[in-house]
């Protein structure tokens, strides 16, 4: 499955791992549930239910790690 695990540096190569990672999917709604301020930088978790296009549904909580310049 694309878009486990990875760096995106910049605007354009996230975009780029988001495309790739939502074309796994049906559905997917992700519901961000705050955002932590750890100095340079910032952990994003969030509530996700989706569904995989073989049909499968999924609820997982998801986090992601962004450093801000």
């Amino acid at each position: 499955m694309p878009g486990l695990a990875g760096i995106a540096r910049g605007p354009t190569e996230l975009a780029r791992w988001w495309a790739d990672w939502v074309q796994a999917w049906e559905s997917y709604v992700s519901r961000q549930s705050e955002d932590r301020d750890l100095g340079e930088w910032v952990l994003v978790p969030a509530e996700v239910q989706a569904r995989r296009r073989d049909g499968i549904a999924v609820e997982m909580r998801t986090f992601q790690l962004y450093k801000v310049r």
